[in-house]
């Protein structure tokens, strides 16, 4: 009784699982509507319709499978991401900006929402605006530039001449599927620059010049630009010096006179936005070409000038300016020394002589003063000398030292350039008293002034040696006596024979000693004594 009651339930439960089963594959594999199913009775039979409605309409009402569900969850159903990129501006659309300035020129990204008929302004997703890349562009170069950037926002240099240009920018969205990768154009901007001549150069000479000027000095000046800048690309300034002889025409050639001399032409180094310059006046930069006197290595005394020259190019136009000054140059200030009395000496109550050695670039004047130890002036001469280089001048009178102490003597320089003085401090003693005179005395080392010594000491050989000689030869005679010398013949002593045999003698007498000889004596016509 109890395995029927289990068999039993055992069949409701697999029946009822069957029908479930048979429900849920008619829901599943219902044919569309309109169907035709195939049956016994035929395609087009009235049992195949009562079987197709139903499972028609079941299928109608079924839901939508889960992966149509995601596939609707893209960002173009979302309000917010469903934005179109419109236009990209650019502030200011129109500007007017002067010559060589500059403005900031921004594009602006746009976003519209597509969920209204007009579109509805909204922000643009921050992600969005920084994948825009930026193209800009300028219509007329020469107008002006832009610095180099791929960002929204660029600078415009103006140029310097007067122009108008209109300034583009596009803006390429990529990485965006879902704005189709869009490229926008901005409405262009227009760029006026302001009326532009040709630049203004203003040059002033910061050096104060004179009428003479003393070397070395530096020649500075400032210089400005007005519609242009200073910079190495656009402005020159040179520095010019020339000696303005009678016979030149100016810096230039003018009506056929030959243009003055030039002693210094040099380009200055310039900086961006330098407005200072300055050049060294000196001996070595004058004579850089050898124009200096090549003998005496002085310059003319001539007016020379100093010019400095400026040009500026704005683009517009090329302006050169120059401003000039003339001056004497000095390179020589007054000095002198006392040449007399010499400096140091002590001098005696009388007359006093004085001479001066001095030099000086246009000198006018030069005087002699003489002072005591009270500053008192006992004594003035004047002692100028036309001329240039070295002068040497005897004072034409002299000074009458009465008062012994201590006096200074003064060399006053008058010049249209200032005044100059030399001294030199002197003492002076009553007369009779001894006077130290700074003198230097030669004094020769040999035994013989103006010979050296070895000369000296041959020249003395050579004398000793003749006095030894006479000195002997005097001590020899006096020791060996003189020389004794033939006597007479006496009348006993006997004579020399001779080849003749007599001595004739014609009108006369002869006589003669008598001999011991055994010749004879022999006369003709005479008498002869025996």
């Amino acid at each position: 009784m109890r395995q029927s009651s289990v068999l039993r339930v055992g069949t409701i439960a697999i029946l009822a699982v069957l029908l479930v089963a048979l429900s849920v594959g008619a829901g599943v594999f219902a044919f569309p509507s309109g169907m035709a199913v195939r049956t016994a009775g035929g395609a087009h039979s009235e049992s195949a319709r009562t079987f197709a409605a139903p499972h028609a309409a079941l299928a109608a009402h079924a839901p939508a499978p889960a992966m149509a569900r995601h596939a609707a969850a893209h960002p173009g159903a979302n309000a917010t991401n469903n934005t179109t990129l419109t236009n990209i501006t650019i502030a200011p659309l129109n500007s007017t900006i002067a010559p060589g300035s500059t403005v900031v020129l921004t594009a602006t990204l746009t976003c519209k929402s597509n969920n209204t008929a007009n579109g509805t302004v909204v922000a643009c997703p921050t992600n969005l605006t920084a994948n825009v890349s930026y193209t800009w562009s300028v219509g007329t170069p020469f107008a002006g530039t832009l610095n180099e950037s791929n960002q929204s926002s660029v600078t415009f240099i103006a140029g310097w001449a007067t122009s108008s240009t209109t300034v583009g920018v596009t803006g390429a969205l990529s990485d965006f599927p879902t704005y189709n990768n869009s490229t926008i154009n901005a409405p262009p901007a227009t760029v006026n620059v302001a009326t532009s001549e040709a630049p203004v150069i203003t040059i002033a000479f910061t050096t104060a010049f004179q009428v003479y000027m003393q070397v070395p000095w530096d020649l500075t000046f400032t210089v400005s630009v007005t519609g242009g800048s200073i910079a190495p690309s656009s402005t020159w300034v040179n520095v010019n010096v020339r000696d303005l002889i009678p016979t030149c025409g100016s810096q230039y050639s003018f009506l056929g006179a030959p243009p003055c001399p030039e002693l210094i032409n040099v380009s200055m180094p310039v900086t961006s936005g330098q407005s200072t310059f300055s050049y060294m006046i000196n001996y070595t930069n004058l004579d850089q070409n050898g124009y200096a006197n090549p003998t005496a290595g002085v310059f003319p005394a001539d007016v020379f000038q100093f010019i400095a020259w400026v040009s500026d190019n704005n683009s517009a136009a090329n302006q050169t300016a120059g401003l000039e000054q003339n001056a004497y140059l000095v390179f020589h200030t007054p000095s002198g020394i006392f040449a007399q009395p010499v400096p140091g000496d002590s001098l005696s109550t009388g007359n006093v002589s004085f001479a001066v050695t001095y030099y000086g670039d246009y000198l006018q004047a030069a005087e002699l003063i003489v002072k005591n130890a009270t500053g008192q002036v006992v004594f003035v001469q004047a002692v100028f000398a036309v001329g240039q280089g070295n002068r040497t001048v005897v004072a034409p009178t002299m000074w009458l030292a009465v008062t012994p102490g201590q006096y200074t003597a003064y060399i006053n320089f008058t010049t249209p350039y200032g005044s100059y003085q030399s001294s030199q401090k002197y003492t002076v003693i009553p007369a009779g008293q001894t006077i130290y005179i700074n003198q230097t005395a030669y004094h020769n080392a040999s035994l013989l002034g103006g010979l050296s010594q070895g000369l000296s000491g041959m020249l003395l050989l050579v004398i000793g040696l003749i006095i030894g000689l006479v000195v002997a030869l005097v001590l020899g005679r006096m020791m060996w006596g003189t020389p004794s010398q033939p006597s007479s013949p006496q009348p006993w002593s006997p004579t020399q024979s001779s080849d003749s045999s007599g001595t004739t003698s014609s009108g006369g007498t002869s006589s003669t000693p008598p001999s011991t000889g055994s010749s004879d004596m022999s006369s003709e016509g005479s008498t002869t004594d025996k």
